[in-house]
């Protein structure tokens, strides 16, 4: 067997420190694809969208968002189907139950469960990480009722905690611009801790 001239043994020095160097595992490929992120909801959702999507992008993550006013959870499950058999997305954040969980024993209500699950679920199947968004400034009674629905299948969420009432417009339901800019940069801190 002949020997190695030193450029061979250069280069095949050079291919073990590749192969053996650990590599930074937040780095991706350059042809890798963008982390993307689905934000899905009803008007808390909407308020929500300009600003998370802001917060994302200093994170590198793509957000799409697809929210309507006055929307309850079982409206959602086949559209978020829809959306997530089109577009691969890496984590889908559910803004839901405010509308199902207004009134106690409303029919919506005691279906949050069982449509969150299904949400879940859905996300689970097409590789999307789900996160559920619970907005704690609500009436007690109302994100209590969410909360419930949501751990009773052991859904992951991140709970806001409490916006001062000067962040809240009069409704007392949905954050002001500052709000909203405050829960955003929240959910993300709390996102990325998980």
């Amino acid at each position: 067997m002949a020997a190695l001239s030193r450029t061979e043994w250069a280069i095949l020095a050079v291919v073990v420190l590749l192969v053996l160097l650990p590599r930074d595992a937040s780095s991706r490929p350059p042809s890798a694809a963008p982390y993307r992120a689905l934000l899905v909801g009803d008007s808390l959702a909407v308020g929500l969208a300009t600003p998370l999507k802001a917060e994302l992008l200093r994170e590198g993550v793509a957000l799409t968002t697809e929210a309507k006013e006055s929307t309850v959870a079982s409206a959602w499950t086949e559209r978020v189907r829809q959306l997530l058999r089109g577009t691969h997305f890496d984590v889908l954040f559910v803004s839901l139950g405010t509308n199902d969980c207004r009134v106690a024993n409303s029919i919506a209500c005691a279906d949050f469960p069982m449509q969150a699950r299904r949400l879940r679920d859905i996300g689970d199947a097409y590789g999307a990480t789900v996160i559920f968004l619970i907005p704690s400034w609500l009436p007690r009674q109302w994100s209590g009722r969410i909360r419930a629905g949501i751990y009773w299948f052991d859904g992951t969420a991140i709970e806001a905690l409490e916006i001062l009432s000067a962040a809240l417009s009069e409704d007392g339901i949905h954050p002001t611009r500052d709000g909203y800019a405050y829960w955003a940069s929240e959910v993300v801190a709390s996102w990325r801790s998980l």
